[in-house]
């Protein structure tokens, strides 16, 4: 904060490789929870330029952005237009070795963001805990997934507790043999039992949020998509996804995946801020965990 050039204002950063981006903010950033992504940066990645020098002029600011293969390197924002703006830019392309670069004007592209920009832009440490966090604070999630999601692999295995019921019931049988308080117990141990395994049909009959949103994800951001919204619940997960016109058969990009057993697009319109784009309403219809188990089973 001391290299800043506002006094009461604040720090966005991230670090890609062994480059460490940063801006400062005129005003503090009044939620530390939320993820604030800097504009320069979705109009560089927008835009996939190589080398370009980029101009963006506002009601109350102007902008310059420097590109260099593809990464921004510069950006210089005043409170109005310089009337020197073509030598800046050639001192700018001088100074930052710029060869065979555009000069852009007010930029079209569309500020697009993915999963991936909010981890970059997060304050949290990327782990498995940590983004199931963010994700029951961010998005409506029912408790009951939350608690599958993070302790299902270590506690709630089916596998072990199948186990755990025939060691259990064996020693049952011995402990009935000695008195009325070790009957008592097995009472309550056999009430357990039963609890864990209904449990286990009701809440783990469908997969978890985490995995299903991740694929739903994946397969988005590499098919140049973009996520508008996403709700999860156990049987069908819905979302609004920007998608290009041009593109493959995503619906059984999906299906391939073995987790769903039928994706619909349920309406289709045009993007407004984007000719080659169309915005999907879908529908995602998960499959049960014990039907995915066996897929995979009979594919090895």
């Amino acid at each position: 904060m001391e290299k800043s050039p506002f006094k009461e204002g604040d720090v966005i950063f991230y670090q890609e490789g062994k480059n460490l981006f940063i801006w400062f903010t005129k005003y503090p950033l009044t939620e530390k929870n939320k993820v604030y992504i800097p504009e320069a940066y979705l109009i560089v990645k927008n835009a996939k330029e190589n080398n370009s020098i980029i101009l963006i002029e506002k009601e109350k600011s102007f902008s310059i952005l420097v590109v260099k293969k593809g990464n921004l390197v510069s950006q210089i924002t005043y409170r109005k237009k310089p009337t020197d703006i073509d030598n800046r830019i050639v001192l700018l392309a001088k100074e930052y070795s710029l060869k065979d670069y555009r000069v852009i004007k007010n930029p079209s592209y569309p500020l697009k963001w993915d999963l991936r920009d909010i981890i970059k832009f997060s304050n949290f440490e990327f782990s498995r805990e940590n983004v199931l966090q963010w994700l029951l604070s961010n998005m409506a999630i029912p408790l009951s997934v939350f608690f599958i999601g993070l302790s299902a692999y270590k506690i709630l295995d089916y596998r072990y507790l199948k186990m755990k019921k025939s060691s259990l019931e064996n020693y049952l049988i011995q402990l009935k043999q000695e008195n009325r308080d070790i009957k008592k117990k097995i009472r309550i141990a056999q009430e357990k039992k039963e609890f864990w395994e209904n449990f286990i049909k009701k809440e783990l009959k469908y997969p978890p949020a985490y995995p299903v949103l991740a694929i739903i994800s994946n397969i988005i951001y590499k098919n140049d998509g973009f996520i508008e919204s996403i709700n999860y619940s156990k049987e069908m997960t819905t979302a609004i996804v920007g998608l290009p016109k041009k593109r493959k058969n995503i619906i059984q990009e999906f299906l391939n995946t073995g987790f769903f057993r039928d994706v619909k697009i349920v309406s289709v319109t045009r993007d407004r801020l984007s000719k080659d784009y169309e915005i999907l309403n879908m529908e995602f219809y998960m499959k049960e965990i014990q039907d995915i188990k066996r897929k995979k089973e009979n594919e090895q």
